[in-house]
Order: structure tokens, then C-alpha cells, then sequence
């Protein structure tokens, strides 16, 4: 998928408009920047393999994606074959047809205006009606139950990643938001257990949900940092947490929490562009009604402790699970 995105003030926004047209029909190659920037890149990869957090994060995308070519991580010898007159064709590829381009336009702004500058910019750029389809190359989360241990670094400190993976049938705009309260409530629920009863854990957290491409599926993820000797104990409270969660549901006051937390940033995020160009924008994919947006707030409030519960039994499969630990060397 290729894109652009920008913002300007409400005066400036022809200027923006002229830079977009340009983006389209006369991009520049430009030789020394081409090099500058692959030297800027090669000083940031010597330096990333060098840290223990960087090598962890590139193993931990490299598995969850069952050692694919394509999440293979980005290497100097990779960067080494890039030439800029095949990024310069590619590029030229792919921003050839505007017609398969969709663009979305938030903020403050005069309707009758802003549609002559769409009219003389956007509607002027080259088009066919030559339709694409993405390609499913083929990335799938591990199936079963995956452990591994990556060593790098010599700080006596450890990073541990769990994660849970599966297939759905279907997915709706509901069950994404319920199973991002799901998360936030169990975050809050294992920042208690694993600290107040285990003591030394850092940066506890647990995140993920569910993708509609290539396939309807889930990753959770719980990660944590701690000292080395506590591995094992924190990862067997981790899941006897879930297994708890799966038999009680996430504690209603944690629910609670969330809800309310959630309701505080609608009430901001409303208010800012980015908000409503991201909701309209993923309605447009998803070929949903786009005025679903103005139902969140009664949304938020629709989780229950049974639904956590629900959602934990659907979506922890012990079965199906990754365990990846970070460690000195």
C-alpha cells in the first residue's frame, strides 16, 4: 500500500495541495540524497545490532511472522542492494494512477473552496480505471506452541514476550473494541500481581487484537521486563492470572477503570483532525457505515465482566501460544 499524508493552516492549504500535485507528476531523483541517506541508514543498523532491545524486537517480528521473507529483519547487506533508479521506476509505479487513490480531508475549511482546489490539484493528476488488489504473500502467525530465547547484551536484565495467536471467522467494530478493553483491564490486573507479589518488574503491558488482513485472526501480547533469575516464576503468575481470568473475567473495578479512561479520550480525541481522518479513513476500507463513529461513546460503556471472561476463553489458547525471553549473554 502506498500513501501520502500532510497538514497545513486553513491559508496554506493550496500550497499543500501544489506539493501533493507534485508528489504525483514530478518527483525528483536525486543521487547524493540517495546516498546520504543509505550512509545515515547503515550507521543506524551498525548501531541497532548493537542493542539488545533492537535484536529482540527484530527476532520477536521475525518468528510472529513464522520466519518469512518478508519480516526477515532489514540488514546492511539488504541495504546495500538498493539502487535508485529501481526505487525511482517503482516509485513512479506506483503513484501513476491517482485513480486508485482515496483522499480524505479534515479540519477547518470552506466546502465550496476547498472543492475548486480539489477540482484544479487532485481531479488534474493522472488516472485510469485500472483497479488493484492487494496480494496475499502469505504471512502467518507460528501455529502451536513456539519457545525460544534470544541472547544479546551484557546488563543482568531480561525482556519476556508472550504471545496468543489464532483465526476467527469474523470480526466486528465491536469485538475490536472490547477486546482492547480486554487488554487494558488485564494490564492494570498484572501490574498489581506481578509487582506487588513479585516485586522487580518494569514496564508491564499487554496489547494486540485482531487483523482483517490476510486472514480474520488475533495476536495478544504480554510483555514485561524483570531480572533474569525471575523469569520463570513471573511467566508461571502470568498464566495462572489468565487462567484466572478465563474462570472470573477481569476484576469489574479494573473495568471500571477502563471505561472511564477510555471515555476521558473520546472526549479529546474528538476534538482533534487525526481522530476523524483515521475513523473515516478505516470506514472507507472496511466498507463500513462511517457514522458509527458518533456511537463510541455508548459503546465503551457495553463491556462486562462476563464478556471479559467470554473473550479471555476465545482468545488465551495455551495450545497456540509463543514464548519468546530476551537474556544476557
Amino acid at each position: 500500500m502506498q500513501g501520502l499524508n500532510g497538514s497545513s493552516t486553513t491559508k496554506d492549504l493550496e500550497t499543500a495541495l501544489q506539493w501533493l500535485h507534485g508528489y504525483f507528476v514530478a518527483p525528483r531523483k536525486d543521487a547524493n540524497m540517495f546516498e546520504v541517506i543509505k550512509q545515515q541508514m547503515k550507521v543506524q543498523l551498525a548501531n541497532k545490532d548493537k542493542d539488545p532491545n533492537s535484536v529482540f524486537a527484530d527476532s520477536v517480528n521475525y518468528i510472529m511472522g513464522n520466519y518469512h521473507p518478508r519480516r526477515k529483519p532489514f540488514s546492511i547487506e539488504t541495504m546495500s542492494q538498493l539502487e535508485l533508479d529501481r526505487a525511482f521506476d517503482i516509485y513512479k509505479e506506483r503513484f501513476s494512477n491517482a485513480g486508485q487513490f482515496t483522499f480524505t480531508f479534515v479540519g477547518n475549511f470552506d466546502l465550496e473552496n476547498i472543492k475548486s482546489l480539489v477540482e484544479k490539484y487532485i481531479a488534474s493528476l493522472p488516472s485510469t480505471n485500472q483497479k488493484e488488489q492487494w496480494k496475499d504473500v502469505g504471512i502467518r502467525y507460528p501455529k502451536g506452541v513456539v519457545s525460544k530465547v534470544i541472547r544479546k547484551g551484557k546488563e543482568p536484565k531480561a525482556s519476556v514476550r508472550l504471545a496468543f495467536t489464532g483465526e476467527v471467522s469474523e470480526i466486528s467494530d465491536l469485538d475490536e473494541l472490547q477486546v482492547g478493553q480486554l487488554t487494558k483491564a488485564l494490564s492494570i490486573k498484572l501490574r498489581e500481581v506481578l509487582r506487588e507479589d513479585a516485586g522487580g518488574v518494569y514496564g508491564v503491558g499487554v496489547g494486540g487484537g485482531f487483523n482483517r488482513e490476510p486472514v480474520n485472526s488475533y495476536g495478544i501480547t504480554i510483555q514485561f521486563g524483570c531480572a533474569p533469575e525471575n523469569v520463570d516464576k513471573l511467566i508461571a503468575l502470568v498464566m495462572e492470572e489468565i487462567k484466572n481470568t478465563k474462570v472470573n473475567g477481569v476484576p469489574a473495578v479494573n473495568i471500571e477503570k477502563v471505561v472511564a479512561e477510555q471515555t476521558r479520550s473520546l472526549e479529546n480525541d474528538i476534538k482533534e483532525n487525526n481522530f476523524w481522518r483515521f475513523r473515516l479513513e478505516q470506514s472507507f476500507f472496511r466498507g463500513t457505515d462511517p457514522t458509527q463513529i458518533l456511537q463510541a461513546a455508548d459503546k465503551i460503556k457495553l463491556i462486562t465482566v462476563d464478556k471479559t471472561k467470554e473473550l479471555a476463553n476465545k482468545l488465551f489458547n495455551e495450545n497456540n501460544m509463543v514464548k519468546l525471553v530476551l537474556l544476557p549473554e
